[in-house]
């Protein structure tokens, strides 16, 4: 079995907080500004999709759409956080919504969230909004954090999440043992704006925060999605591996390394740039992981899900933390002082275990780039944001052979007289 067609797509959701109504104004405090103590009412649009990457219905190619499970905020149970920064990357205010109001479009959904925020701000014209969504928990957001602690703070139970399997997965929510809540993507969303200038409204009037010419904050989500799918006239039988521990749980395609945390947000990404390009090619985090400790915490045998595509046809998923499979030569270290480790770099791979000739066989599949015969050519690593999609064309089931002496071939003649 060789694996070919190796697809690699930035998949992205959208959370388009759209800009502020951009006016002339001026990189200092305006004289006429209101008293840091007073209050003004802002109201933000909450996208969840981007029309800048679409023709139509239709995505540019090399991008792909998301399910909605992928593309979900959960705004309306409050897990996400919002705040203001200034230049410097720390915190300025937080933003909390005191009216949500939801439209629901069937692969997405539009927010528009209007609350209050104190007067100091009219003393930024230049300023960023970071969003935050899904976390579950979150680190504190108050005047004067930087955003370093945001997206990689000291308390180990905040910004990092545990794997979980998909859209079918649940969580205990801690209420009672019968109730439990969906897990979906954690994200990260920073977006610069500049010249900027409130004006004092209210809860009838807000300063409405809305001008697609700005575009949208685009949201980075925290795990990778892989996907195995067979586009073959091969026949095949898939098998459980026999030489897998727990056998019985191991379903049929599953992980031989993958990483059991992760972090809700990338390192050092301070600005839109820093992880979006507007270009599939270079989109979105590619060579810079934020892992756990610096390195690798490989766990073994994680099954992938079975789930049935848009054409009726069966996939193989899996989502899952950024891994390391590529050694780093960087010797820098993380905003937690994890220096960057090339330690216990056992590569990713995806087992296929397959019965070949009746008797169990198990092909792997590595997460590499492939030539056009279909052989793994460059080690990549796992990274966000990154659809991995692997089609299976050929299935080899082996040839049966032997080898058999042929009888002696005699001569025949007629009879020799001496």
């Amino acid at each position: 079995m060789k694996p070919s067609n190796l697809y690699i797509s930035a998949t992205i959701i959208l959370g388009n907080l759209l800009s502020f109504s951009l006016t002339s104004c001026q990189a200092d405090a305006d004289a006429d500004a209101p008293a840091p103590t007073s209050k003004m009412s802002v109201s933000f649009r909450v996208e969840t999709r981007n029309d800048e990457l679409s023709v139509g219905d239709e995505p540019q190619s090399g991008y792909e759409e998301a399910t909605k499970w992928e593309n979900y905020i959960n705004i309306a149970n409050g897990d996400y956080k919002i705040g203001f920064f200034d230049v410097d990357n720390n915190c300025i205010t937080p933003f909390t919504p005191q009216k949500i109001e939801a439209d629901d479009k069937g692969t997405y959904i539009d927010y528009t969230l209007t609350g209050e925020v104190p007067g100091i701000l009219t003393l930024y014209s230049n300023f960023k909004i970071v969003v935050l969504a899904n976390w579950g928990s979150y680190p504190e957001m108050i005047m004067g954090t930087h955003l370093d602690a945001i997206c990689c703070p000291n308390d180990e139970n905040l910004g990092r999440f545990q794997y979980f399997a998909g859209p079918d997965f649940k969580i205990y929510d801690g209420a009672t043992a019968e109730e439990d809540v969906t897990r979906y993507v954690p994200m990260y969303g920073v977006k610069e704006y500049k010249n900027v200038k409130f004006g004092i409204g209210n809860e009838e009037n807000p300063t409405v925060v809305y001008d697609k010419t700005t575009g949208p904050v685009n949201m980075l989500r925290a795990i990778a999605k892989v996907e195995v799918m067979f586009d073959t006239t091969d026949e095949y039988t898939l098998a459980y591996d026999p030489e897998a521990e727990n056998v019985d749980e191991i379903k049929p395609l599953y992980l031989t390394n993958y990483n059991e945390y992760g972090y809700c947000a990338p390192e050092g990404a301070y600005s839109e740039g820093d992880y979006y390009h507007k270009d599939w090619e270079t989109d979105y985090w590619q060579g810079h992981l934020h892992l756990v400790g610096g390195s690798n915490q490989a766990k073994e045998h994680l099954a992938m899900t079975k789930m049935t595509d848009k054409d009726g046809k069966d996939v193989w998923v899996a989502y899952l933390p950024e891994y390391r499979n590529v050694a780093s030569t960087s010797t820098t270290k993380d905003c937690q002082n994890a220096a960057t480790s090339n330690a216990n770099i056992t590569p990713a791979r995806i087992a296929v275990p397959l019965l070949r000739n009746g008797q169990p066989h198990t092909a792997y599949i590595d997460f590499a780039t492939y030539d056009n015969t279909g052989e793994p050519d460059k080690a990549i690593n796992i990274e966000r944001n990154n659809l991995y999609r692997f089609t299976i064309t050929h299935v080899d089931q082996g040839l049966e052979w032997k080898v058999v002496a042929l009888p002696w071939n005699g001569l025949k003649h007629d009879p020799i007289v001496m």
